[in-house]
């Protein structure tokens, strides 16, 4: 099998880090696959190492380069957000089928009836989608009338190698690094410190008491309006960590993992908290209830006030939950890639099997109709 990964940049965000790591766990399967950005991004720190096929999506030197390298490949994977339309106009009239890979809750994207028609128009063009769990497979089928058979189930993934339970050692370590006390209680932030994170909704829970810890990992354009937030808010409480390329240390340091989002797919951080015993705290967005096992492996809240999710994370801390090896054992059961890459596989099998079929219905048709004319020409 010979796969064309797509994603719109080249940062390491959510999307983009999945790519990734799916075209390595493809290749260790023995997959020939190639990972693409459609543009470049200034991005807060490091940049993913791979080949970016033009300045904007829309560009017509874009669109050509990726109709060109689909070419020599049996399947594209479009990785959400603008790699739809993309590769919708790029492989039009071509025989290379593409699967688009949903990144998140499609209600939450919508901005219109005639957004929503051109959607559905563009994901009919797939040959199948990847939805990342139930629900949002369920509302693909509602807002865009695509068959719930041509869509297959694909939850995010993590490393269970890369993300491990953390010793005694690590945490003390990492709370000596962060200039945070053994007996602090720390709640962790991991992501883009951008609008959809609503990452002032944890400074604000922070600011409700004084006895808690905020690590923020992550970087973006709201930096500086964030930081003079806590500086008001919770002075000398709230630590900006920057970009983190490793994690490890910040996980090691943590309590408990707190996600604010007002949008999310099925966030990797919840996933990598969970491989390292961690609770997560989180906002009732996208398919994050898959993940974070309400009252098990850490709490859910459907309110997004400050308090709330305060009071969630308390009854956290107090409670200790659960024991972290259940956590764990939890994640590896279902968002590790021993479990996702053969769902993947399946899937990539099917499409290439299905055109394969095609294949042979034309060419059936192709030489009959051949048969036909050359009948008709020679008076047969």
């Amino acid at each position: 099998m010979n796969v064309l990964i797509v994603t719109a940049t080249n940062q390491r965000r959510g999307a983009e880090i999945e790519a990734f790591a799916l075209t390595a766990e493809l290749r260790d399967a023995g997959v020939e696959v190639e990972h693409v950005a459609l543009m470049s991004r200034d991005s807060d720190g490091p940049a993913l190492e791979i080949e970016i096929l033009g300045t904007t999506w829309k560009s017509v030197r874009t669109l050509f380069r990726l109709r060109r390298k689909s070419r020599y490949v049996d399947v594209v994977i479009a990785f959400g957000s603008v790699t739809l339309p993309a590769c919708a106009i790029s492989l039009a009239g071509t025989r290379t089928p593409f699967i688009f890979r949903s990144i998140g809750d499609p209600h939450q994207w919508l901005r219109g009836p005639a957004h929503r028609w051109r959607t559905a128009l563009l994901v009919r063009q797939a040959s199948r989608i990847a939805a990342l769990w139930k629900g949002e497979a369920k509302s693909l089928s509602e807002l865009y009338g695509v068959s719930p058979a041509h869509i297959a189930i694909v939850p995010n993934a993590r490393s269970a190698d890369q993300h491990s339970l953390v010793s005694e050692e690590e945490r003390s370590a990492a709370r000596e690094r962060f200039g945070v006390r053994v007996d602090d209680s720390v709640i962790t932030l991991v992501g883009s410190l951008t609008e959809e994170k609503c990452i002032d909704r944890a400074i604000e829970a922070i600011a409700l008491n004084r006895s808690l810890r905020l690590l923020i990992a992550g970087d973006g354009p709201l930096r500086e309006e964030l930081e003079a937030m806590a500086r008001d808010r919770a002075p000398g409480r709230v630590h900006f960590l920057g970009s983190v390329e490793n994690v490890s240390e910040v996980y090691a340091a943590t309590d408990v993992v707190l996600i604010t989002s007002r949008t999310e797919g099925i966030p990797g951080v919840a996933i990598e908290a969970g491989l390292r015993g961690i609770s997560v705290v989180s906002t009732d967005v996208g398919g994050v209830s898959t993940v974070v096992r309400q009252g098990v492996t850490g709490l859910v809240v459907t309110s997004a006030d400050p308090a709330a999710i305060l009071e969630a994370i308390q009854v956290v801390l107090d409670k200790d939950i659960v024991l972290r090896q259940d956590i764990r054992n939890h994640c590896l059961s279902n968002f590790t890639w021993s479990q996702v890459t053969p769902l993947w596989l399946e899937l990539i099998e099917s499409v290439i099997d299905d055109g394969t079929r095609l294949d042979r219905v034309l060419g059936s048709r192709n030489s009959k109709m051949s048969s036909r004319e050359g009948a008709v020409r020679f008076g047969r």
